[in-house]
């Protein structure tokens, strides 16, 4: 039997479904800036969603491109992911993102080397989000013929920056292809750090549980 199906219910299911597939496809057609500011690797996403002062909405949304944006940035402006990170910490960790193509190994280094406070504060499950986009979002893409020399330093046209520092394969197997012993020696530390705050006994509360899980 052919079950009943309401005319106007169907013609609003459908518009429904083509709104949907219509506002998925445009992310598409989007411009390659407007692709980016999707990332949670973005600086000015996680400034503008993570800091104290714009959660509250006590501040407008700040564009941050740059070492100077996040120098100029207050303390109640930095994302300190609920305490977790201090100010001086966090300043250090955002400036990281400003340079997509050296990034993986900085951020890797930050956590498995110094204060055993900074290797903490991955247990907090934002932070996690956001060091999981810098290792795993592939970047900007270019053919593996490309080939275009530096001639001029600092390089002021973007779109040429942008070129210049794409990869073929993504910024973590361009990392494991050209410079793997710094990532590697990172993480197994990462790893070792975590293991070392194994109280015995998983609880969820304690900050080695949700740690040790991450790493």
């Amino acid at each position: 039997l052919q079950e009943f199906v309401d005319p106007v219910a169907a013609v609003q299911k459908d518009k429904t479904q083509q709104n949907a597939f219509a506002s998925f496809l445009s992310m598409f057609s989007k411009s390659k800036v407007a692709r980016s500011k999707l990332s949670c690797a973005d600086p000015t996403n996680i400034v503008n969603s993570c800091g104290e002062k714009f959660i509250k909405g006590k501040a407008k949304p700040v564009s941050v491109k740059n070492e100077d944006d996040i120098l100029h940035l207050t303390n109640e402006e930095l994302p300190t992911f609920g305490g977790v990170l201090t100010p001086a910490d966090s300043e250090r960790f955002l400036q990281f993102f400003t340079v997509p193509y050296l990034r993986i190994p900085l951020i890797l280094d930050f956590f498995a080397n110094g204060d055993p406070g900074r290797l903490v504060a991955l247990k907090t499950k934002s932070l996690q989000l956001i060091v999981d986009a810098a290792l795993f979002e592939p970047g900007l893409w270019k053919p593996s013929d490309y080939f275009e020399q530096v001639t001029e330093i600092p390089v002021v046209d973007e779109e040429k920056l942008q070129n210049l520092l794409s990869t073929p394969l993504g910024t973590l197997f361009n990392e494991i292809a050209k410079s793997p012993d710094v990532m590697t020696s990172c993480v197994i530390k990462i790893l070792e750090r975590a293991v070392d705050m194994d109280v015995g006994r998983y609880t969820e509360a304690a900050s080695s549980g949700p740690l040790i899980l991450y790493a």
